[in-house]
């Protein structure tokens, strides 16, 4: 077996197992490892949090932008993290289920 990375019609990369024998083209119908679908992150609620981590730290101008210059990466990089490190939580998750049911 090896790893085949894939691109799908959405221009989402994709990475699947398939045989050795097997093509590349082959890597949809394969084995899939990951990434978990963030095409499913709820982005409505990714902004709500991250409108309000801004309104209660203070981020709210131009100019508190400029006095706090890692504030909105801190907060933009902590709200999506945790959102994506949901998905893997979940992939695995899923996967564990999956195998018990085998």
């Amino acid at each position: 077996m090896r790893q085949v990375i894939w691109e799908d019609r959405n221009g989402f990369s994709h990475v699947s197992m398939v045989r050795d024998e097997d093509p590349d083209s082959a890597a949809a119908q394969g084995i899939p490892l990951g990434p978990p679908d963030v095409s499913s992150l709820d982005w409505q609620e990714v902004c709500r949090q991250v409108n309000n981590e801004l309104a209660r730290t203070g981020v709210l101008t131009w100019q508190d932008v400029i006095r706090s210059q890692n504030a909105v990466t801190r907060i933009v990089e902590r709200v999506v993290r945790h959102k994506v490190l949901e998905l893997f939580r979940q992939m695995d998750r899923d996967t564990k289920e999956a195998i018990a049911h085998e």
